[in-house]
């Protein structure tokens, strides 16, 4: 496999380096020059040692789709029933798309139904559906970030 980047973003707006957006949560990227243009940004490093990106050693389920700008657009074919509790509950909280929770729940439930999944999936999604949970600076960008 080539080399892939996954970044979590733990704050709750979007990150841009230069034309690569970063969003809450998890974004992957496949391209080499996408990759080296991320890292090779000046604000990368500081960004991990502040712990506002980090990166994910371990790749995501390989049914999700990356799209050419390296975001990853579809979620709702992973399989989630395929990990172990721990690393679905990860992906489960990186996730901020509300189809792609449906989808996952559905998924979960017609195959293992184990009750701490598909309760971290509702969870999420009443979350997600409570603005004041996420609050955000202006432009898209925190004072963290600078």
């Amino acid at each position: 496999m080539s080399e892939v980047l996954i970044l979590k973003r733990n704050k709750a707006n979007i990150f841009r380096f230069g034309r690569r957006v970063i969003y809450p949560g998890i974004t992957q990227f496949s391209d080499k020059l996408v990759i080296d243009e991320i890292k090779s940004h000046p604000a990368y490093q500081r960004l991990l040692d502040n712990r506002i990106h980090e990166e994910i050693k371990k790749e995501l389920p390989k049914s999700m789709q990356v799209s050419d700008n390296g975001q990853v657009i579809d979620t709702s074919t992973s399989d989630i029933s395929e990990m172990n509790v721990k690393d679905a509950t990860v992906i489960i909280k990186d996730t901020f798309a509300i189809p792609v929770l449906h989808d996952m729940y559905q998924l979960e439930n017609s195959t293992r139904s184990r009750k701490s999944i598909l309760n971290a999936i509702s969870d999420q999604i009443a979350d997600i559906k409570d603005p004041s949970k996420f609050i955000s600076s202006q432009n898209g960008v925190s004072e963290d970030d600078e």
